[in-house]
């Protein structure tokens, strides 16, 4: 259900100090990262066909090397700690790595394919991969893995889960069939557009199918479906504008940090004229003050329970 008006701008009154305090220290020259994707391991359960992060092979680094991992990010101002892999779910340690970032303020997010359960872990946002319904969802990763995925959600009990879809050649004329069986299942949804890797089946959509899906997506969200994309982002799939990826950290399962575009660390050159996905184009329009693009993050901050992003934190 949208939140309402007085506890939206309840959280805006509280997030803008924050907000423009960071903003004004990236407009001197500040270049500190408010989020960081930690790839805490590279083992999967599935192939799926549009992964280009699987490498099963790579050694895994203890939990006392990722709290300190952990710790440095939060020291170079990531507030978002994003757990993800390969599938995060498969480390033993993770609730363990998951209470040692809230510990350090920082909002959690567990982004999973949900072949595991999942009601052992405690984030403050479940982010959950959904490519389809079914068979198609089936298709892309593998056989059983849609049925387990809704078991695992449902038990979940309505904690804050975000659907997560990238939308590809396979499942663009779909996504109205996705929105009406998650609605009532998830607390909002997603939409990001697959990007070219290297060494993976091209799915992506030309640009005049990515601008009438926008437009899809936004019939959808004036409908009442739940789709926390922003109007901003949504309407300017054909636009290059200006990204930072300097907003962002990885850090690899190897334990390499990389301040910038996550892409450069699986493959030497990209185009960012080809990529839409959502983890650039919203910052980016939020470092311009839409506010559209801002209460994307109010969205994804908020909960029930209170305000996610005022937890107490050590100093940036």
């Amino acid at each position: 259900m949208p939140m309402s008006n007085s506890f939206s701008s309840l959280f805006l009154g509280r997030f803008k100090p924050y907000y423009l305090y960071r903003l004004l220290k990236w407009k001197f020259g500040s270049r500190a990262p408010l989020g960081v994707g930690l790839k805490v391991t590279n083992r999967c359960p599935m192939g799926c066909r549009h992964c280009a992060w699987y490498k099963p092979d790579d050694p895994e680094l203890s939990t006392k090397v990722w709290m300190s991992l952990i710790d440095e990010a939060r020291r170079r101002g990531c507030i978002f700690a994003l757990f993800e892999g390969g599938e995060p779910t498969m480390r033993d340690d993770l609730q363990i790595l998951i209470d040692h970032a809230n510990s350090r303020g920082m909002i959690t997010e567990l982004f999973t394919n949900g072949w595991n359960p999942l009601d052992v872990y405690e984030p403050d946002v479940f982010w959950i991969s959904v490519d389809g319904l079914n068979e198609m969802h089936d298709r892309m990763r593998t056989k059983g893995s849609f049925h387990r995925l809704m078991e695992n959600v449902d038990k979940l009990n309505k904690r804050k889960v975000i659907s997560w879809t990238t939308i590809n050649r396979d499942n663009v004329d779909s996504l109205e069939e996705i929105c009406a069986f998650l609605s009532d299942r998830v607390t909002g949804m997603m939409f990001n557009f697959f990007y070219p890797y290297c060494g993976v089946d091209d799915l992506s959509l030309s640009k005049e199918e990515r601008v009438l899906t926008g437009q899809k997506l936004l019939g959808l969200k004036s409908g009442g479906y739940r789709i926390l994309n922003s109007d901003a982002f949504l309407e300017r799939l054909d636009e290059d504008y200006t990204v930072y990826p300097w907003m962002g950290l990885t850090i690899s399962s190897t334990g390499h940090l990389h301040h910038g575009c996550p892409i450069e660390q699986i493959q030497e050159s990209y185009d960012c004229s080809e990529c839409y996905m959502v983890c650039c184009r919203e910052p980016a329009l939020a470092y311009g003050l839409n506010i559209k693009s801002l209460n994307v993050i109010i969205d994804i901050t908020c909960s029930e329970n209170g305000l996610l992003w005022f937890k107490p934190c050590i100093d940036d």
